[in-house]
């Protein structure tokens, strides 16, 4: 015990030192593993959002309105823009893999103030930098691990310094608290219902107030500049993004799950990136009112409707909030862009990982109760920001990446463990029994399923994604095969084929389609019912339809498609082009031809040169091109 409580680094021990090496290790392996998958190389839904905020912001584009989303998280990764472009992704998730480090430094550090110094401190930081569920947030960009990195930071510094009063340390709890909201705004209940508490605590005690005074202003200072930045560029004096109203709507509607957001309203996606769920709250207002309506319209509409939808059935709601309670309190981790169980089963590195929630739960339970026994104060301070959390989380939906913050608050709670072992005999009877009987309910809780609670068919949306990550980085038999898999679970279909039939054809087009992979028959079916108008789809289709013989329906598609978006669908207007009886070439402007002269619009390109019309492309990568067009689209080319 003595080289454990020896300090030999800058404060730590032996022990402690082991386990964040370990720990380090342990995430760069999983980081290393997951830099070469679709989705750790192309990140998608909330993380590619973020990934385009950051360029916006690095590049001064913000759109001139109110933050939509938390904007911290994007401010931070707008930094690795100025290494380029192509290092963004990969330094972002190793930036998340180092704040999961510090997130371990920060949960031992405060176990060891709650608990003394000890294994306690060291067993926080295993649970914490071993957990598999934080390891598979923190290579993605995603925002929560920083938010957990200045929650666990407010309450170290605040457990630090308030009994001393320190007045800096108090203020630096409340401005890590402010940045914690300002990149998760779920922390946003915890600032509530601590700021209100810690006043009501100063008003009764005035050797409080001057310790008050210090959080108070630290947790102020940060959430006014963000709303005054918000106003200067929005126009609108707040700190909550507006995102949240619509989410509330979609979280506490009749028919809602309460576990997860579920698209209604399907959008094809022809150009850069949008969110679905803002497209969808716009939308879907439109229908309802006739307007499309500012934005302070459209989230004034969203709690107008939530508030009537639950004052319409209150009995409802609350069905609604139990079955959320024990979503949040159940080991299995809901959907939120991806489905952790899916992904764990992926990963050799977490794959085998026995750290749960269920777990964390047990144990941070039976630290709760030796902490009853210890300083109720301190017990106090930890349940009212646990249930002002969870309050706040359960509003909206129990998604898995949402409870993040109270798996690291359970963990610094489990190091009363050793308290328990040690104290078990010297507990009353009630402490005992409290111990005993709060462990087996929540553990119950936790490890069972009922009404469906770990349903698995949110896999296939996962599959998607990571068919969709494939297809655009190229790998289309990694893309056709993930697509068959959401098939086989019953999971958008229709994109799936989508995402196969335009594999098929750069497997057709570069001479790799094998054995064992699609082909164009196993389309014929289904291909009248795919109605996607994105411009690739469109010329894709046609290929299909003049390799099952019909190229009238072939022409037809392609002519659709060049009707629908000009040039946007060069490809289809190539295709009529060379297959069109008339000699004459398309009348194509100067900067068009000159934009082919310089690698646009390759297939174009090859049929201009077919109609006589001077391109300039190489002998080499013409040949390139027909070869490829011969494959694809048989007889074609004479």
């Amino acid at each position: 015990m003595e080289d454990l409580e020896r300090p030999i680094a800058r404060g730590f021990g032996k022990w402690e030192l082991r386990a964040l090496l370990g720990v380090a290790v342990y995430c760069l392996g999983h980081w290393l593993w997951y830099q070469g998958t679709a989705l750790g190389m192309s990140p998608a839904l909330d993380g590619k959002e973020n990934l385009l905020l950051a360029r916006d912001i690095f590049e001064l584009k913000l759109a001139p309105e109110p933050f939509f989303r938390a904007m911290l998280y994007p401010l931070v990764l707008a930094f690795f823009y100025f290494f380029g472009d192509g290092n963004v992704v990969w330094m972002a998730s190793l930036f998340g893999v180092c704040i999961h480090v510090l997130n371990t430094i920060l949960a031992m550090k405060l176990t060891s103030l709650v608990w003394g110094e000890g294994w306690s401190g060291v067993s926080a930081g295993l649970l914490v930098g071993f957990n598999p569920v934080l390891i598979h947030y923190a290579v993605d960009p995603l925002d929560i691990t920083l938010g957990v990195f200045f929650f666990l930071g407010s309450l170290y510094l605040f457990f630090r310094y308030r009994q001393i009063g320190v007045f800096l340390g108090l203020a630096g709890s409340g401005a890590c608290l402010a940045l914690a909201c300002l990149a998760r705004p779920h922390f946003l209940a915890v600032a509530a219902a601590g700021g209100l508490a810690y006043s009501l605590f100063a008003a009764f005690q005035s050797s409080a107030r001057k310790s008050f005074a210090a959080f108070a202003s630290g947790l102020a200072v940060p959430l006014l500049a963000y709303a005054l930045v918000n106003f200067m560029i929005g126009g609108a004096f707040a700190v909550a993004p507006w995102q949240g109203a619509y989410n509330l709507w979609v979280s506490n509607k009749p028919g809602a799950n309460g576990l997860y957001y579920r698209q209604s309203v399907n959008f094809e996606y022809a150009g850069e990136h949008r969110n679905p769920n803002r497209l969808e709250s716009e939308f879907l207002y439109e229908q309802a009112t006739g307007e499309k309506g500012s934005i302070a319209d459209r989230t004034g509409y969203w709690r107008g409707r939530t508030l009537e939808a639950i004052a319409a059935d209150p009995w409802r709601w609350l069905g609604l909030m139990g079955w959320k309670s024990y979503a949040l309190f159940n080991d299995w981790e809901q959907y939120n862009n991806k489905t952790f169980a899916a992904h764990k089963n992926r990963s050799p590195w977490l794959r085998f990982n026995p750290i749960g929630w269920g777990l964390l739960l047990v144990l941070g339970t039976l630290g709760g109760v030796a902490l009853w026994g210890r300083s109720r104060v301190t017990l106090g301070i930890v349940v009212l920001v646990f249930a002002a959390y969870a309050g706040g989380l359960l509003l909206y939906m129990a998604s898995g990446r949402f409870r993040v913050p109270l798996v690291a608050l359970l963990a610094v709670s489990s190091g009363g463990v050793w308290s328990v072992v040690e104290n078990w005999v010297r507990w009353s009877g009630l402490q005992k029994a409290l111990a005993c009987v709060l462990s087996v309910c929540l553990g119950f809780v936790a490890f069972s399923r009922f009404g469906g609670i770990a349903d698995r068919s949110s896999f296939g949306q996962d599959y998607l994604l990571l068919a969709d990550a494939s297809a655009g980085l190229g790998w289309d038999r990694e893309a056709i095969e993930w697509a068959e898999q959401a098939i086989e679970l019953g999971k958008g279909e229709e994109l799936a084929q989508r995402l196969q039939l335009i594999s098929l054809y750069n497997l057709v087009a570069d001479g790799t389609r094998g054995i064992g992979d699609p082909d164009w028959s196993d389309f014929a079916s289904s291909l009248d019912e795919l109605n996607f108008q994105d411009p690739v789809f469109l010329f894709v289709k046609g290929v299909a339809y003049w390799n099952l013989g019909d190229s009238w329906k072939a022409k037809e598609v392609w002519d659709g498609a060049v009707q629908a978006h000009g040039l946007g669908a060069s490809a289809s207007l190539a295709m009529l082009t060379l297959t069109s009886e008339d000699e004459a070439a398309p009348n194509l402007s100067a900067d068009v031809l000159q934009a082919m002269r310089d690698g646009a619009f390759p297939l174009l390109a090859v049929a201009m040169e077919r109609r006589s019309i001077e391109i300039g492309l190489s002998s080499e990568r013409r040949a390139l091109l027909e070869q490829s067009l011969a494959r694809a689209v048989p007889g074609l080319l004479p």
